[in-house]
């Protein structure tokens, strides 16, 4: 157990009884407590229990359960807060370092998703102009990370194959949309007078 002050915090006087901040047990025996690192608060043992990280006893409603390493832990708050942050997107608990930061509005405004930020779970960093981006709206393109505008201002899908293409070697054809180089060339000609790009089977 941790040893109590010579005062008691919650009376401001001489210790003669504490209470439970929790439960509400009162008792004049300073060994039926423990001092929750975090709040500072007593809370008797019953409401309490060690932390994995440092063995400080804390209080369960300072606790904190996360996993590392495929490993449940419970962590006192300061342990917690040295280590994890709550992504403020998906609510999970994340390494610190995992955490991906907001960035300032454009404008005065901000219209993605992830305009809170995130974390390395739910969003993914565009590579390109550095805005958090949900995951299932991101695109991976030539081994980067790319949110949904600075993809479409680098790549396109094929029109008939949809495959991801450099947006340099997509043809668009009137009344069509965009084709790949190998799609292109499979259905359509160029006519060299007009430049016109046309249906091989019409």
């Amino acid at each position: 157990y941790m040893p109590l002050l010579e005062k008691n915090p919650q009376l401001g006087l001489p210790f003669k009884e504490i209470k439970c901040a929790k439960c509400g047990f009162t008792s004049k025996n300073e060994h039926d407590f423990i001092v929750d690192p975090t709040d500072h608060q007593y809370y008797c043992h019953k409401d309490s229990m060690p932390c994995d990280a440092c063995s400080k006893y804390a209080s369960s409603y300072n606790i904190h359960a996360v996993t590392i390493a495929d490993e449940s832990k419970n962590l006192c708050g300061i342990c917690y807060t040295s280590l994890f942050k709550q992504c403020p997107t998906c609510k999970s608990s994340v390494y610190n370092e995992d955490i991906l930061p907001p960035m300032p509005a454009v404008n005065g405004s901000e219209s993605d998703d992830r305009r809170l930020g995130g974390c390395k779970k739910c969003s993914v960093q565009c590579d390109d102009c550095a805005k958090v981006a949900n995951k299932e709206n991101a695109y991976r393109y030539n081994n980067s990370d790319y949110c949904e505008e600075c993809f479409y201002e680098y790549a396109g899908y094929c029109n008939k194959c949809s495959e991801v293409t450099d947006k340099d070697d997509l043809t668009y054809v009137e009344d069509e949309g965009d084709y790949c180089p190998k799609c292109f060339e499979n259905n359509f000609f160029t006519c060299d007078d007009c430049k016109k790009s046309f249906d091989k089977s019409d």
